[in-house]
């Protein structure tokens, strides 16, 4: 071993150090969890489209951020959110496996980007 250990009163003082970050931890999500329902453009009930194909992917059933629950919160720090979602009775899928290649949004989205597409397509012509 290449060091020398951890006196009580260092032990301690980690151990206070420790507790500081994991509240700060819990502070941040809850927060996080307060203004994701807030921000988000979809909310439980919506229809979500991929933005890509502007076909509907089903019925948004839960928001969720990725990482709020994996390595002990550590990574959950911005108000990015993915969705659950429905695509027929009882059968769901998830936003966050297709790791950014999905592009999805809501219905006045798809409508947006389908006239953006059609608009390009006449000016090629």
């Amino acid at each position: 071993m290449n060091q020398r250990p951890l006196t009580e009163e260092e032990q301690a003082e980690l151990s206070a150090l420790n507790a500081d970050v994991k509240a700060a931890i819990e502070k941040r999500r809850a927060w996080l969890d307060a203004k994701m329902a807030e921000c988000s453009s979809l909310k439980v009930g919506d229809d979500i489209y991929d933005l890509n194909s502007v076909q509907r992917l089903g019925r948004v059933a839960r928001l969720y951020r990725y990482w709020r629950d994996r390595d002990e919160g550590v990574r959950d720090n911005s108000l990015h959110c993915d969705y659950k979602f429905e695509t027929s009775p009882n059968c769901y899928d998830n936003t966050s496996r297709y790791g950014g290649a999905l592009s999805y949004g809501t219905r006045e989205d798809a409508a947006k980007r389908a006239e953006m597409k059609a608009q390009m397509l006449r000016m090629r012509s």
